[in-house]
């Protein structure tokens, strides 16, 4: 009886630590890593390149001059 006894008390102490551990697969880790950063990465300042800031906001004139010559190549000469 005190054999029974010990045996259940050890495999309640074992079933209780295994219920307070959070576990999870590696693949389901890896698998929401992998959704977080491909739907994030158009923001992340690291991995997308960054676009002019706005002239009307900053001193800066380089979206003008980004868009100056992609107009160039797009503007069609009038006939004369």
């Amino acid at each position: 009886m005190a054999e029974l006894r010990r045996r259940l008390t050890g495999e309640e102490r074992n079933l209780r630590s295994r219920v307070d551990k959070c576990t999870i697969r590696v693949s389901k880790c890896a698998e929401t890593y992998v959704e977080f950063f491909t739907l994030h990465h158009e923001y992340d300042p690291f991995l997308a390149h960054a676009e002019p800031q706005n002239p009307w906001v900053s001193d800066s004139t380089d979206f003008w001059e980004v868009y100056d010559k992609c107009t160039a190549k797009d503007q069609v000469k009038s006939p004369s």
